[in-house]
């Protein structure tokens, strides 16, 4: 598409947009947007639109660009707000994703997966007690998550306080119809009896599942509870980091 650079549009023509957006032509997508003086949600849509595209496309740094300017044209508008806290946590920036979360949140206050992902953004940037709040927050909110309790549980640990979370773990391990309960707990109604018998199926099945987020959380909790100070088997490649984020926004349409 050939665009005049020296007479950048004020305003976006959208039908120009989207058909270049269609193309893969996301430099003059850039250059329309970068250029344009629209405001507010309208403008916001194009750049999230971009920003997805972008990302998806392995352009992180132009895509959080556009997400940042997304951000500053429309903070209050939901769908903004969502494509930009997927796309900061995403790119690894969990300060701006925290921004974001915060601002859904200040929107839709009783929203249970906004405080569990909030959370993670807070304990990505250091701010256990924060997190532990919104952690906390999303189980009340949602008690028969698995993995909320999980989540709860493993910074409760980080704070100290196991036996805490060995009684939020207890509580999961109850449901045995979660496979995340069953990919990392015995089926045994034994399994909390004995402090040695809790260290040997946690390691039992960190061995067999050394990548799986709940085993390490679990495991380490389990110990702690147990009173054992014995390490796991440390596994034979690095973990990944557990950060829980949302699904990309379009496959919440």
């Amino acid at each position: 598409m050939d665009l005049d650079r020296d007479a950048p549009p004020r305003l976006i023509d959208l039908d120009t947009f989207s058909s270049a957006l269609g193309a893969g032509e996301f430099d003059a997508c850039l250059h329309l947007l970068r250029n344009s003086e629209d405001t507010g949600s309208a403008a916001a849509l194009l750049n999230c639109r971009l920003a997805e595209a972008l990302f998806h496309n392995s352009r992180r740094d132009e895509a959080l660009e556009c997400g940042r300017r997304a951000f500053a044209l429309a903070p209050d508008d939901r769908d903004t707000a969502h494509v930009c806290a997927w796309l900061f946590s995403n790119c690894g920036q969990h300060e701006e994703a925290a921004a974001a979360y915060e601002r859904l949140l200040a929107l839709a206050p009783d929203w249970a997966e906004g405080h569990r992902h909030l959370s993670g953004s807070l304990a990505a940037v250091g701010d256990l007690d924060g997190a532990l709040a919104h952690a906390l927050r999303a189980l009340e909110l949602m008690p028969d998550d698995n993995g909320a309790a999980v989540h709860a549980a493993e910074l409760l640990l980080r704070r100290g306080r196991a036996g805490e979370a060995a009684a939020l773990v207890r509580g999961a391990a109850r449901d045995p119809s979660d496979h995340r309960v069953r990919a990392c707990y015995p089926r045994s109604r034994c399994c909390w009896t004995s402090p040695m018998r809790r260290w040997r199926q946690s390691t039992m099945r960190w061995r067999a599942h050394p990548m799986t987020r709940n085993t390490t959380s679990i495991a380490g909790i389990c110990c702690i509870a147990a009173g054992i100070s014995k390490p796991l088997p440390r596994p034979s490649r690095p973990l990944p980091r557990s950060i829980l984020r949302m699904p990309p926004p379009s496959a919440r349409r």
